[in-house]
């Protein structure tokens, strides 16, 4: 099928003024941090050739900027081309951003290689269960931009598990669809467990860093004269870019390839909303 190649959009860059250091702190605080969760790399669905971490840090782990110097600075834009898609920039202050860049690496980042795909994706990722002391600020910094109702359901959070990518040179999340999922929590005993009373609408999608060539979200839409359309969203350090997910609303996208200024930093999770 023919796919034409459209140029980026770069949303508009968010306007906050520079913060100064005592407000926007550079560095991660040191924490512990323990494994919620562990998954054979031969018990993966599908199966995998490396084990999966699922990390826990204690509260306080990330220093937020104070709220009254970040959230008259958030904005929403709808993504021109994309139904249903948006993105809300300056979620996140460049501060913020390098504290959770700094954590994941101190947790580490594994390869993920399926056992069922010829090549490694060249990405690497780290999963980390956010508490609320970390999903909480995101949450409430974003809330007034989420859809409040989708499909007679409320908005009910973001999800808690974290997957955090690392792109490197050369790395590529092929086409592919997000599903939906129920919410992730923790158990009174801290064991890791499904809410079915909440489950994912859509794709919450945090960049965490830029200045690297490449690294668009592309998305795959049919195009007026036949075949395929592809256009990509240009990252912005800070902002979250979300999009209908599930089996119906999924729209086919892309973790284009990053071809060259370094490494590309993303979370990938979902905002919940009340099930049915």
């Amino acid at each position: 099928m023919e796919v034409k190649r459209l140029p980026k959009w770069v949303p508009e860059p968010c306007a906050r003024p520079p913060l100064s250091e005592e407000q926007d702190l550079k560095v991660a605080k040191e924490s512990e941090h323990h494994v919620v969760l562990l998954e054979k790399a031969e018990e993966r669905t599908p199966q995998n050739n490396f084990d999966l971490y699922l990390w826990g840090t204690e509260p306080g782990s990330i220093q937020y900027a104070k709220e009254e110097l970040v959230r008259p600075h958030i904005s929403k834009q709808e993504v021109p081309f994309v139904p249903g898609a948006f993105v809300v920039t300056g979620v996140l202050t460049k501060g913020e951003c390098a504290q959770l860049i700094g954590k994941a690496e101190v947790m580490g980042f594994r390869p993920d290689h399926p056992t069922s795909k010829p090549t490694p994706t060249g990405i690497d990722s780290c999963e980390w269960f956010a508490d609320e002391s970390v999903l909480g600020p995101i949450f409430e910094r974003i809330k007034p931009h989420l859809p409040p109702r989708l499909s007679g359901c409320d908005v009910a959070g973001v999800n808690a598990r974290w997957r955090m990518f690392k792109y490197g040179e050369g790395a590529v999340y092929r086409p592919h669809i997000d599903g939906s999922w129920p919410a992730s929590v923790l158990s009174s005993q801290g064991k890791y467990e499904l809410d079915e009373t909440r489950r994912s609408r859509l794709t919450f999608l945090v960049y965490l860093n830029e200045g690297f060539e490449g690294g668009t979200t592309t998305f795959y839409l049919p195009s007026p004269e036949g075949g395929l359309e592809a256009r990509g969203v240009d990252p912005q350090a800070g902002a979250v870019l979300c999009f209908p997910q599930g089996n119906t609303a999924s729209l086919v996208h892309e973790g284009s390839v990053v071809t060259s200024g370094g490494c590309k930093y993303v979370i990938r999770s979902d905002v919940l909303y009340t099930a049915k």
